[in-house]
């Protein structure tokens, strides 16, 4: 029962820490690249993503993500638009009413967002994610109509973000409308277009002044 040795192996892991720390670096670094493509392209959805990030990450924290849900809900939210780099400028700044065939063609930045993403190890998780961020809680939503749970819970964070940032800032087509009226309008879409649970604590948080 007397301990006669003890045998210490000391390894060194500087070399693979150092590894890991590149990786991750360039990880953001390509990740911030995107998003620097996406403002140039068009500089209202490069700031759109900035501020629906910032949206999605305090619904993410209140609704009890941990740090790595945290991180995957960031990515997207920045990332969430990269489809619009295919779609023409003609149709991304128009400033009048869209055509049916051109409402078509915005439609689709969420598929050809995934198309890109899921060529990327690192993004292949949240991909899937981005190709549902306009799907409807009811089914009615694009690209593939697909309804409550089937919709990836990262993506039905991301759409209440997405569209709460989207009515309170200056699009190319209408002026922003007041905190309130989007407020009211994310309301009305509880259940139909948007995961109720998400809703009900984007509200908390406005109440809270959050």
């Amino acid at each position: 029962g007397e301990l006669e040795y003890v045998l210490e192996i000391d390894l060194d892991t500087t070399p693979l820490m150092t590894l890991q720390w590149d990786y991750e670096a360039d990880f953001v670094q390509t990740m911030f690249a995107f998003a620097e493509l996406i403002e140039k392209r068009d500089s209202y959805t490069g700031h759109h993503s900035e501020n629906t990030r910032a949206i999605a990450l305090k619904l993410g924290a209140s609704l009890g993500l941990d740090a790595a849900r945290l991180d995957e809900l960031s990515t997207m939210a920045l990332l969430h638009d990269i489809g619009k780099i295919g779609i023409t400028e003609a149709i991304l700044l128009k400033k009048g009413p869209l055509t049916q065939e051109e409402r078509k063609q915005i439609e689709a930045h969420s598929q050809l967002g995934y198309d890109v993403l899921c060529k990327i190890k690192r993004f292949q998780e949240i991909a899937s994610s981005i190709l549902c961020h306009h799907e409807w809680f009811n089914g009615q939503g694009y690209p593939n109509g697909i309804k409550g749970e089937e919709i990836p819970w990262l993506a039905r964070i991301l759409s209440v973000a997405d569209v709460f940032e989207a009515l309170t800032a200056d699009r190319v087509y209408r002026p922003a409308i007041s905190r309130s009226q989007a407020l009211d309008i994310i309301r009305k879409g509880r259940g139909s277009q948007f995961d109720p649970q998400v809703v009900d604590t984007l509200l908390q948080l406005n109440e809270a002044g959050a």
